[in-house]
């Protein structure tokens, strides 16, 4: 569980492209090296974007290397020692690690550049709608 947490740490972020431009998700595509590149932190209320916040990645910050069906991670350079499996559902990407598994949206903007994306939604006692996504822009290397 700990190491699912990392990974949603390293993931955090997000990438602005228009949807007309995505490609369908292409599982041959998605092997070998992608870097990090860009996050993107949003956060709505009631469907109304709130806050939007964007950051560049340092080179080499957060690398995944996919790999048949495992997902290394590297972080500055360095292989965590973490090791996924990982599935393609359409457009999802569910991470496994032993019995736990996460999922994701993954989209293609090109072949050399596609966005890992997670959203959580609740509902609070207030009535307020909130919806938090997290996007990170890789590129293949």
């Amino acid at each position: 569980m700990k190491k699912i947490i990392l990974f949603l740490l390293i993931l955090g972020g997000a990438a602005a492209c228009k949807k007309e431009n995505m490609q369908e998700v292409n599982a041959n595509n998605l092997q070998g090296t992608w870097e990090a590149t860009k996050k993107i932190y949003i956060y709505y209320e009631n469907d109304k974007e709130i806050e939007r916040e964007e950051a560049t990645v340092q080179p080499k910050k957060d690398v995944f290397v996919f790999a048949g069906d495992s997902l290394l991670l590297y972080r500055d350079d360095k292989r965590t020692r973490d090791r996924y499996t990982f599935t393609l559902n359409g457009g999802n990407l569910d991470v496994r690690e032993s019995n736990y598994t996460t999922h994701f949206k993954l989209k293609w903007y090109q072949d050399t550049q596609m966005s890992i994306a997670q959203e959580e939604t609740d509902q609070g006692s207030t009535g307020v709608k909130t919806r938090y996504i997290q996007e990170t822009v890789f590129v293949k290397k």
